[in-house]
């Protein structure tokens, strides 16, 4: 008896690892012993629908990728095998792991949302594409289906200001050395909070008066929106002048009068002389 008990629980524990492996096989391939054959021409392939973004729409740097998609229809099973979507044509894979299961068995639909990649300002295009199989218990196929939309990502340009804020500048002039990260159709600034004055780029503030100033430059990107960089602190001041001559100037100049004054008098009296 107990013999008998001992070959079952052996018996039981090797079919349970075969169970659990012809699991793992199903799972990794879910076609089974079915022979690949081409997509008949009236099959279906996968639907993409994508919810974000959407075409011709404005994004900022974080935006959600958000998409469904549906296995194509034709034999009585059909599935989702993987799923891609490129930017600009950068390919990524979308990990099984962040697909969320919105309909099945039978016909398989699935739904994700991931954050997209920080994307430079401008216009971009995203495309997915979800390869699905359809199959029975002797046949199956792959086939693809896609989507895309264009879309534009806006955001405010980025100042980086080359002009030392510490320095000491001559009270006549003040050169203003800026870049910026994208494109603009405006530029201009604001000296000590008055009215903007338009620039088309790196410039020289002449006519400054003497004294602490504080300057800001703006600028609109080709979207529209603006931007200002931090603000400048500047000491204007008037070139010092030196005290040589300060004290040889004067002197100089009233010792050309007395020696003027000095001749003039010495020939009036030769003159009354005569």
């Amino acid at each position: 008896m107990k013999r008998r008990c001992a070959l079952f629980l052996v018996i039981f524990a090797v079919s349970m690892l075969i169970g659990i492996q012809a699991v793992e096989v199903v799972d990794a391939n879910p076609f089974g012993l079915a022979k690949q054959i081409n997509a008949p021409s009236d099959a279906k392939p996968p639907i993409v629908s994508i919810d974000s973004p959407q075409n011709d729409t404005y994004y900022s740097d974080t935006f959600n990728i958000s998409f469904s998609v549906k296995a194509p229809q034709y034999f009585s099973r059909s599935v989702i095998v993987d799923v891609f979507y490129s930017i600009d044509n950068e390919t990524v894979t979308v990990p099984h792991e962040l697909w969320t299961l919105t309909q099945g068995p039978g016909i398989s639909q699935y739904s994700s949302s991931i954050i997209a990649p920080s994307l430079p300002a401008g216009n971009h295009n995203l495309k997915i594409r979800a390869q699905g199989g359809s199959y029975d218990f002797y046949n199956f196929f792959l086939i693809d289906g896609y989507s895309q939309v264009y879309f534009v990502v806006s955001r405010a340009p980025s100042f980086e200001l080359l002009t030392d804020q510490s320095a000491n500048m001559t009270f006549s002039s003040f050169p203003l050395n800026f870049t910026v990260d994208q494109p603009t159709s405006w530029l201009g600034y604001s000296l000590d909070d008055l009215a903007n004055v338009t620039i088309g780029g790196n410039s020289t503030l002449t006519g400054l008066s003497s004294g602490n100033h504080s300057l800001v430059v703006y600028g609109n990107n080709t979207f529209g929106d603006m931007a200002k960089s931090e603000t400048i602190n500047f000491t204007a001041k008037e070139p010092e002048t030196s005290l040589a001559l300060t004290v040889i100037a004067p002197v100089a100049i009233a010792i050309i009068i007395s020696s003027g004054l000095l001749v003039y008098l010495r020939r009036k009296r030769i003159h009354e002389a005569k």
